[in-house]
């Protein structure tokens, strides 16, 4: 009798684990599958914070689904196979136009590269209109970010020079980055950033 319970105990949390993990996946795919998001562009900064928040939290944001559905714009250039070196040699990036809102002629520019131990590196940025303070975008992610240290600036340092912060969260072999840069002097959002990291 002891051992039959002990055996029923295992199986409930396997059973349990598994529908934990089924009700995560099945709540991002939801996500990117609600109707809220067809067709639609973002169109203003602190929508684009907000899904970007909602994308760090559901680890959604190395899929191209995400962009496509959430933010609106198709990345083409977005690793397929995260394997393969030939994905992130040189001119494997794009520019995509972005076309509405207060975005109207900004773009969306994606990076790929090797790290020097061999990580393939993933960066997707993007230039925010207005002047949201660093605060404000703290609260939508409900997160401090980190700030960076700077690197050593030759000559005249720029005016209004990007401060840049950031989070970031491990999974077992890859690291999910978002960045902020806040320009120096006026204290404004200037642009943010993602990037996923492969190791």
């Amino acid at each position: 009798m002891k051992r039959n319970s002990k055996n029923r105990s295992a199986f409930w949390k396997v059973g349990v684990m598994a529908a934990l993990l089924l009700s995560a996946c099945s709540s991002s795919v939801g996500y990117l599958n609600s109707t809220e998001f067809s067709s639609k562009k973002v169109q203003t900064t602190e929508n684009l914070l907000r899904y970007l928040s909602e994308g760090f939290e559901r680890d959604l944001l190395g899929k191209p689904e995400f962009y496509r559905r959430v933010i609106g714009y198709k990345l083409n250039k977005l690793p397929k196979n995260w394997l393969d070196p030939e994905e992130f040699g040189y001119g494997t990036g794009e520019a995509v136009r972005m076309d509405e809102g207060d975005f109207y002629g900004n773009f969306i520019l994606t990076e790929k590269w090797l790290g020097l131990h061999g990580e393939r590196i993933m960066k997707i940025k993007i230039d925010t209109p207005g002047c949201l303070k660093q605060w404000q975008v703290e609260e939508i992610f409900s997160k401090e970010f980190t700030p960076i240290p700077e690197s050593a600036v030759f000559g005249v340092r720029p005016e209004n020079w990007p401060v840049v912060s950031k989070i970031s969260q491990f999974y077992d072999a890859r690291e999910q980055i978002v960045y902020i840069y806040v320009g120096e002097r006026d204290k404004c959002l200037l642009s943010v950033s993602v990037s996923e990291i492969h190791k």
